[in-house]
């Protein structure tokens, strides 16, 4: 950085000199190239001389350079002194690194070549008196060097400017001095001048000052420093276990330099030191014998000198030296713990063993004496030094006391015993009260209450088992304790158990035994930190308006803390809902959701430390609840089912209602009962075989032709008319109606309708006056048929009658039969037919063979076998005109009477 500034200034100066319009005083010396010397912090004024008549000092201008940018002072600070000079004061500072110039502006431009001058500012301070001068010569091979070093303390500030420094040494009136840097230096001289004085001092100058420290004055023997001892040699003696002897050879000879000596020692694997008090190595001596030590210990040994008169340097210490003392008989008990179980009748007992910390060698077995119930057994466990703890097993009964002793052994003897008490089951002594754990500085601390009974323990057994991997161990503490820390190797993030025992002295049976308490345990870390991993939360079921949800607990050896509890986050719809949970609880049942609704769940575990969360997982609640919608389906089936029965019951409750309104009765001639209104039933002896009509036929009355109906047929009507009432009693057919019960009038409803009558219509229903095998009931018998017809709104009456234009046929008497049977196609036809052929309103009959004829042999119950099957086909058929036929006056003709029907109607 110093070296631009030289730069510019050389190629400034040449066209500065070389024009020499203006000056700037003070000049610097030309032979410091690096400008003049201005101390920083402090005002700095310089002149501007101008060397020509025409510039003026009111155009000065002044300005530094900080390197790369051309700076112009504040006018405020300029002074003019007359026309031809102005000077200016300002406070130096770092910023100044470059040129100060002084420039005359005549053509009201800055910089104008010809018309600048500059100089170079040399910053920094003046130097500060060096303190604190230090100097020491070493030992080279037998003898003490001729160089002497020196240290001291320059100041706490820099000088900034080149500064120099020398270090003077006078020794017998010679001075040497040499050129060091700004703390340290050597000076060489031509001998080491021992048992003499010397003079010592260091000078520091620059161009803004100058300044010498102190002299120091002292004997050059205070300036050495020798080398360790060498050789250091220890022997550890077999008659003496507790001893080492230590020796050395001396560094220098006792003609330069008398020395006396210091010696420290500690254990192999210590770094704690321990030193030899000085006045036992005060003399000039190369042995010395270590006492009370540990025996059958390692311990490493380190020697240092120095001149006797206290003057000079301790040497460094000599290099580690080791050895191990002799073996001794151990000289601590054993530490002895126990586990107990009990497995029915018996109790197993393990036997925890430590070897003794004060075991003075390397112990080879240990000896376990058992006394229970009088009996002795002795057992022997050779020892295994790479395990911290060796067990020994035995079985006791479950009700008795048990008493062990355990002493260790080396080559030389035996420990003193250690003894425990297995207490009998019933026996519980109190444990002890307000157990907590707490950590600091890393370490575990212990701290409980001692309980308060008479006779309060001996000691107290901490004990510690790690809850991942099951490691354990134990101490022991003495009985006034009540605070202690965990001295095991415990890990951070690890849960363990704690427990604390007491120890209680009792008599028992002329023994005093040592009983263990009743434990008390806490669990505890030293270091808790943020859980490893988070719950994983699974939904296990879903409602409409809730859900439950269920997470296992994080595992042991993942948590690194205690969970003190868990929070449920669900978010839906940018509306968050956080419920906190215990940390022993595993499930929660979330309420209040919407159904139908997309939920983002996450879970998080906290410990002291923070908390760790899960990842988001999504649940979506239904519609319905689970079975809710079989329900509605059951419901819907059942209504159903019941509306079904319902129906079904109202439709048998009703069935005859519904079954006129739906299905109208048709009546059933087949299944007539005008049969059972016939005056001869009663006396009829069986039912007579079932005969069929020969003819039916059709008859056209005229209810206002009076002549159309002979004697015969009128005499007929009054008996009907006379049966009207009976025929309606018993009239048979579907709807519960006959011919006589119909709507419609039949030829006996009422005389006063034959006389209203106008017209003459056609009623297609028959009246069948006479069956095909009823008996006459008098000598001879007549089948007569009647046809009648009637208007809608009258009633006609049929009579049978029966005339023959020519021939008069013999009369017979049949049973009346009436039927509203509609007829059918074939007959509604030809009764038309009929009643166009019957020009002159007569009655016409088809009478069949055997009926009427002239030799009175007519009778039905004497039919020809032709016309016994005749008669059985009989059928309905289309009306024909009758054919005449002769007629015989019958003049003997009895009076019709009705007959009982043989099988009453027949199935049309």
């Amino acid at each position: 950085m110093a070296v631009f500034p030289l730069l510019l200034a050389v190629l400034l100066l040449p066209s500065v000199h070389a024009s020499r319009c203006v000056d700037i005083s003070p000049d610097p010396d030309p032979d410091h190239g690096s400008g003049h010397a201005v101390e920083l912090g402090k005002e700095f004024t310089a002149t501007c001389l101008l060397r020509q008549k025409d510039l003026r000092a009111d155009n000065i201008v002044w300005a530094y350079s900080n390197g790369h940018t051309v700076i112009p002072l504040p006018r405020q600070l300029y002074r003019k002194i007359n026309d031809s000079a102005g000077s200016i004061t300002v406070n130096v500072t770092q910023d100044m690194r470059s040129f100060f110039t002084c420039t005359v502006d005549n053509h009201d431009t800055i910089m104008q070549s010809g018309c600048r001058y500059g100089i170079l500012l040399d910053k920094g301070y003046p130097p500060e008196k060096p303190t604190d001068v230090r100097c020491q010569t070493v030992q080279v091979g037998s003898k003490m060097s001729n160089d002497v070093s020196c240290r001291w303390n320059p100041g706490t500030r820099d000088p900034v400017m080149h500064t120099n420094y020398t270090l003077y040494i006078e020794d017998a009136g010679d001075v040497y001095h040499s050129s060091v840097s700004n703390s340290s230096g050597t000076v060489v001289l031509k001998i080491f001048p021992h048992h003499m004085d010397v003079k010592i001092w260091v000078e520091v100058e620059n161009r803004l000052g100058k300044a010498t420290s102190d002299v120091l004055m002292q004997v050059a023997d205070s300036l050495i420093k020798t080398n360790p001892p060498a050789n250091v040699n220890i022997t550890s003696e077999q008659a003496f276990p507790k001893s080492l002897l230590i020796q050395w050879r001396h560094s220098i000879d006792r003609t330069y330099v008398l020395l006396k000596y210091n010696i420290r020692f500690c254990e192999k694997d210590s770094h704690t030191w321990s030193e030899v008090p000085p006045e036992e190595t005060k003399d000039y001596q190369d042995s010395f014998r270590l006492q009370a030590l540990q025996p059958y210990t390692e311990y490493r040994v380190q020697v240092r000198c120095k001149n006797q008169k206290d003057l000079g340097y301790w040497s460094d210490w000599s290099r580690n030296a080791t050895a191990r003392t002799a073996e001794d008989r151990p000289s601590s008990k054993p530490d002895v713990w126990m586990n107990t179980t009990v497995d029915g009748e018996q109790r197993t007992v393990q036997l925890l063993l430590k070897k003794p910390v004060m075991s003075n060698g390397k112990i080879r077995k240990y000896k376990i004496k058992i006394f229970e119930g009088g009996e002795t057994r002795v057992s022997l466990l050779p020892f295994e030094g790479e395990k911290p703890f060796q067990v020994f097993e035995f079985t006791m009964q479950r009700q008795s006391v048990a008493h062990v002793e355990v002493t260790a052994s080396n080559s030389v003897g035996d420990s003193p015993k250690a003894d425990l008490a297995v207490p009998w089951m019933a026996q519980e002594l109190p444990p002890v009260s307000r157990l907590v754990t707490f950590a600091q500085d890393g370490v575990l601390w212990v701290e409980w209450s001692g309980p308060a009974v008479e006779g309060p323990p001996v000691e107290y057994v901490l004990q510690w088992v790690s809850l991942l991997d099951g490691e354990w161990d134990w101490q022991k503490e003495p009985r006034n304790a009540t605070k202690a820390y965990v001295k095991g190797n415990l890990q951070p993030f690890v849960p363990y158990n704690v427990t604390v025992v007491p120890i209680y002295h009792r008599r028992f049976r002329e023994m005093h035994l040592r009983l263990p308490g009743k434990p008390e345990t806490v669990a505890t870390y030293l270091k808790e930190g943020v859980p490893d991993e988070a719950p994983t939360a699974v939904v296990s079921r879903t409602w409409k308006n809730s859900a439950e949800l269920v997470w296992k607990e994080i595992p042991l050896e993942k948590q690194r803390g205690f969970i003190t509890h868990y929070t449920i986050i669900y978010e839906s719809k940018g509306v968050a809902v956080s419920e906190p949970v215990a940390p022993y609880v595993h499930s929660l049942i979330l309420k209040n959701l919407t159904k139908e609704t997309n939920y983002k769940l996450h879970i998080v575990a906290w410990t002291q430390a923070g908390s760790r969360m899960s990842d988001f997982f999504h649940m979506v609640t239904p519609k319905y609840d689970p079975g809710e919608i079989e329900m509605i389906v059951v419901c819907v089936c059942f209504g159903f089912l019941f509306l079904t029965i319902l129906t079904i019951r109202l439709c048998f409750k009703n069935k005859e209602t519904l079954k006129k309104k739906f299905w109208p009765q048709v009546p059933d001639p087949y299944n007539s009962t005008v049969a059972k209104w016939s005056p001869d039933l009663s006396a009829r002896a069986g039912t007579p075989k079932e005969t069929t009509l020969g003819d039916l036929s059709v008859v056209e009355v005229d209810v206002f032709d009076q002549k159309s109906l002979c004697d015969e047929d009128k005499t007929s009507l009054p008996a009907l008319k006379k049966d009207k009432y009976l025929s309606e009693e018993h009239s048979s057919g579907i709807g519960g109606s006959s011919c006589m019960s119909s709507p419609r009038q039949s030829v006996s409803d009422s005389d006063e309708a034959d006389s209203g009558q106008t017209t003459a219509s056609t009623v297609q229903y028959s009246s069948v006056v006479g069956y095909k095998g009823q008996t006459p009931g008098g000598a001879a018998s007549s089948s007569t048929a009647a046809s009648s017809s009637s208007s809608s709104s009258s009633s006609s009456s049929s009579s049978s009658s029966s005339t023959a234009a020519a021939t008069p046929a013999p009369a017979h008497t049949f049973a009346r039969s009436e039927s509203t049977q509609p007829l059918l196609d074939c007959e509604e036809q030809q009764e038309g037919s009929g009643q166009s052929g019957a020009g002159r309103g007569g009655s016409l009959f088809r009478r069949p063979h055997g009926f009427g004829d002239a030799d009175g042999s007519g009778s039905p119950t004497q039919l020809h076998p032709s016309e016994q099957d005749e008669q059985d086909s009989l059928e309905f058929c289309p009306v024909e005109q009758p054919q005449p036929q002769p007629q015989q006056a019958d003049t003997h003709l009895p009076r019709p009477s009705y007959m009982p029907q043989q099988s009453g109607y027949r199935p049309q």
